[in-house]
């Protein structure tokens, strides 16, 4: 048996010596901060903004999302001072836009504001709405999946340069909103799905994805200027025990001998390698199987992660493992476990105690 293991072993750090070797230099454009923001247990997302003090900045939030019942609303809006205020919504059939007031008997009404159609885009525009805080409903008929939604209102910073901005979820679809000041993304709202950032550094990257997500296509989990810089992707297929790949030449020599990889499976673990560092948060649900793989365990070979959110004890993860390894891709070497507490290679590297959620392993079962 410890015959296989050191051949598995071997091939594998062949594997990523051969790579090192070929490394290129390119690095991955800087990336701009982005916040990530889900709502509190209030169900509010807040945003602390800076600025200018007295100087008017305006804030946009917008997504992509389904709108059930062919309406949304955004609850607790804050219009901070003399404000304008607007919405977009495409493509729609219809639009209107109502704010919802006290009637003469003290009962809530949705009061109707003037919009406007412009072929399959809704817009509604104030600059005088009085300074408070407004439940706003979108009532946007149409046959699309999913539609468009945009709101630009106005803040002005306080005199320490500071300013909050709320809008309660209770309303919304789930999704993901980005946040916009004076059109530079500043952050970004996840509604109803787990966001999780993985963390990639130059070279080698041993990682996993924790989360269903509504696309595993790489260019949906790749933002454009990162899937640009990554040189190779290396999946392992447990029912032959054989490679699968990606590269960014469309041409690659492998491409003759292995199935090409077009999307990450979540709970399955691949190879990444990098020029350059970058992070990369994906937004999706924690799986029905959590902390399992989806990826069924097969005898030998194993390249999977978890699917939670939460470190798991990695014999409580994988009681019937004899060996697992893990990849520190800042020290860019192997971690490991194994059945045996005398194993020879814990003189060597550092023992896994917990399998972490976005990283992958390569785990042997008997």
């Amino acid at each position: 048996m410890r015959v296989k293991t050191w051949r598995a072993i071997a091939v594998l750090s062949l594997f990523c010596f051969i790579s090192v070797i070929v490394s290129l230099t390119a690095a991955v454009p800087a990336q701009a901060h982005t916040a990530i923001l889900t709502p509190n247990d209030s169900g509010d997302i807040i945003y602390n903004g800076t600025g200018t003090h007295d100087v008017p900045l305006y804030l946009t939030i917008s997504a992509t999302v389904p709108f059930p019942d062919n309406y949304i609303v955004f609850n607790g809006v804050h219009v901070q001072k003399s404000n304008h205020f607007s919405i977009t919504v495409s493509p729609v059939e219809s639009f209107s836009v109502s704010v919802e007031i006290l009637d003469i008997f003290g009962q809530k009404v949705w009061f109707p504001l003037d919009s406007t159609m412009n072929g399959n885009t809704g817009s509604f525009a104030r600059g005088d709405i009085t300074p408070g805080t407004y439940n706003i409903k979108i009532d946007a008929p149409h046959t699309a999946s999913s539609v468009s939604v945009t709101l630009t209102s106005k803040y002005v910073p306080d005199e320490d340069g500071n300013y909050i901005a709320v809008f309660n979820t209770a309303g919304i679809p789930d999704g993901v909103y980005s946040i916009k000041q004076d059109g530079v993304e500043v952050a970004k709202a996840y509604v109803g799905l787990e966001p999780y950032t993985i963390n990639f550094y130059n070279e080698w990257n041993l990682i996993s994805i924790p989360l269903t997500l509504e696309s595993n296509d790489l260019s949906d989990i790749f933002p454009a200027d990162v899937l640009s810089h990554i040189t190779d992707i290396w999946g392992w297929d447990e029912s032959v025990q054989d490679w699968i790949y990606y590269s960014i030449n469309p041409n690659d020599y492998f491409y003759q001998y292995y199935p090409k990889i077009t999307e990450l499976e979540t709970g399955r673990a691949y190879w990444v390698r990098m020029e350059g560092t970058a992070s990369v948060t994906v937004a999706g649900t924690v799986p029905s199987c959590a902390p399992d793989s989806p990826v069924a365990l097969v005898n030998e070979w194993n390249c999977v992660g978890l699917t939670d959110m939460s470190p798991v004890p990695v014999t409580t993860m994988y009681p019937g493992a004899t060996d697992i390894w893990g990849w520190d891709p800042v020290a860019q070497d192997w971690v490991y476990y194994s059945i045996d507490p005398n194993d020879y290679f814990y003189q060597y590297y550092p023992k896994i105690n917990n399998i972490m959620p976005g990283n992958g392993y390569w785990v042997r079962m008997e």
